[in-house]
């Protein structure tokens, strides 16, 4: 991270952070205090070299672990390496964390012109190009399989993202847990824009059993079963 080895030696001791596990905890907002307590050492101590860019590098690599923790992936002295997968990792993942909910475009409503077969096709689309406040694609909410494929595939050198994969998003809508913290809001969030959609329609009481809980992923896997048991309805 380009650090003296007293600033990194002054970082373990005060902040805790030896380890780059110890990253997954940290945010702009920390690394901005952690410069604070280095330009003013209580230990009497003259400011600590802690540059913008070594800043900067620790805050994408803070952002890379957590990303490895989101698909099951274990961080390794490799695929931490700044100057490959880091540069790499910071211009795709700078795209996602970028995405905010309000963006997304609204969703594709059921119609005679688009009956639910289709919808349900067109609604998978929309779910790649919408997004939560945190850049994860609704996609890996309402994907097929549920519990994502163990173990987890290594990263291909100088990327974040394994081979079988063309793609971060690709890996993020195949790999992201539906047991983390964040799902349940991720899930609320595609249960009210399929909500949204089928308003109105003849198709909306099929979703009503999951609007207390706001499971999106419930709703639409309701919906996908509906309309293989049941011949097209008109909207």
């Amino acid at each position: 991270m380009g650090l003296p080895h007293e600033t990194r030696a002054q970082i373990e001791l005060v902040e805790h952070i030896a380890d780059p596990g110890d990253l997954i905890d940290q945010d702009e907002q920390t690394f901005q205090q952690i410069a604070r307590n280095l330009s003013r050492p209580a230990n009497g101590h003259a400011p600590y070299v802690f540059g913008a860019s070594s800043q900067q590098r620790l805050l994408v690599m803070s952002d890379l672990v957590r990303y490895y923790a989101s698909v099951g992936r274990n961080h390794t002295v490799a695929n931490l390496n700044y100057q490959t997968t880091g540069r790499s990792f910071k211009l795709s993942y700078s795209l996602h964390a970028k995405k905010k909910l309000a963006d997304n475009k609204d969703p594709p409503v059921p119609s005679r012109a688009l009956p639910i077969l289709q919808w349900l096709e067109a609604y998978e689309d929309h779910a790649h190009r919408a997004y939560t406040d945190k850049g994860r694609p609704f996609a890996y909410v309402i994907r097929a399989i549920d519990e994502r494929p163990f173990p987890c595939p290594p990263a291909r050198p100088g990327k974040a993202f394994a081979a079988e994969y063309d793609t971060l998003e690709e890996e993020m809508i195949a790999r992201l847990t539906h047991d983390h913290e964040l799902f349940r809001s991720d899930n609320a969030a595609v249960y009210l824009d399929i909500e949204k959609a089928l308003r109105g329609t003849t198709y909306a009481p099929t979703i009503k059993p999951f609007t207390v809980r706001k499971d999106g992923r419930g709703a639409f896997l309701a919906l996908q079963q509906q309309s293989a048991a049941s011949p097209p309805t008109s909207s």
